[in-house]
């Protein structure tokens, strides 16, 4: 049977060994994403070996994925690593680093004070903790109202929905792991929290100028994308709908009606669309799927 559906599977230390890669392959894998955000480069050197040898073995062609990590924002450090932020109360995000506590933090971002905006939503840890804007002091501060409380560590994500943030999708790390990805055998690079086609025009430059071959995955997080999802498409080799960010960002049921809009489009645009965060993550503990993963 001809199979049109691919599969992705991230390769990572439960299964970077040679023999365990060759089994991943022989069951089905089509694409391995190696994650920047994770390892160093003599670890990635293996995996891409592993894979190559997999592929002569298996006689099929295998992609390989590199995955940029990009501008990920985070809360500074805390007072005994972590604070509890209660329901109701006020809370200072600054621009200058400190030691944090449950009345005043710092980001890994200082242009925040910036950017944010009276009346503009705040998530941190993944969305468990919600904070609102309610005072902008630039260029030192902003006040924001604790609206969904919790425990907050140190080096959480920050994650901005209504923001429009001033960087775009590449990070100087993201140019270093550019350049070594230039001088191997990758067969696609993934842009992490792409927001308009310009940051896609600009990898596919360094891309380019690095006499790279290698195809570009634009993942979409970040519900900015969505207001330009057909330009986006139009300058991109393949989308990939990231549904753990999106969904972070978005309300739940807005994620898939946006999921099968993308999907829609990039069928009609000819590019192919890959759906990723917990595909069949049931599987992890059962041999069988839930309903719901295969209506999904």
């Amino acid at each position: 049977m001809w199979k049109q559906t691919k599969i992705v599977a991230t390769v990572g230390p439960a299964s970077d060994s040679a023999d365990s890669i060759l089994e991943l392959v022989t069951a089905g894998v089509d694409m391995f994403r190696i994650n920047f955000s994770h390892g160093d480069y003599p670890q990635r050197e293996q995996y891409i070996q592993a894979i190559r040898q997999a592929e002569r073995k298996a006689g099929r062609p295998i992609a390989i994925c590199g995955d940029l990590c990009g501008p990920k924002i985070r809360v500074g450090l805390l007072e005994g690593g972590e604070i509890e932020l209660k329901d109701g109360e006020e809370i200072t995000i600054q621009r200058d680093e400190l030691l944090g506590t449950a009345d005043c933090i710092s980001t890994t971002l200082p242009e925040l004070v910036d950017v944010v905006h009276p009346g503009e939503t705040i998530l941190l840890a993944d969305g468990r903790l919600r904070l609102n804007v309610i005072r902008v002091e630039p260029p030192d501060h902003f006040v924001c109202q604790v609206i969904s409380g919790g425990k907050l560590s140190d080096g959480k994500g920050v994650n901005l929905p209504q923001t429009q943030l001033p960087m775009g999708s590449l990070t100087e790390k993201d140019l270093r792991d550019l350049d070594w990805i230039a001088d191997r055998d990758f067969d696609y690079v993934a842009l992490s929290f792409v927001q308009r086609p310009d940051d896609v025009r600009q990898l596919r430059n360094l891309l380019e100028d690095r006499q790279s071959e290698a195809q570009i995955i634009a993942k979409i997080e970040k519900p900015q994308a969505l207001t330009r999802i057909d330009s986006i498409i139009e300058v991109s080799d393949v989308i990939m709908v990231a549904r753990g960010d999106l969904g972070v960002e978005m309300d739940f049921p807005s994620v898939p009606i946006a999921q099968k809009s993308i999907a829609s489009k990039c069928e009609k645009a000819g590019r192919p669309c890959i759906i990723a965060t917990e595909m069949l993550e049931s599987m992890i503990h059962s041999p069988r799927a839930t309903r719901a993963e295969v209506s999904d």
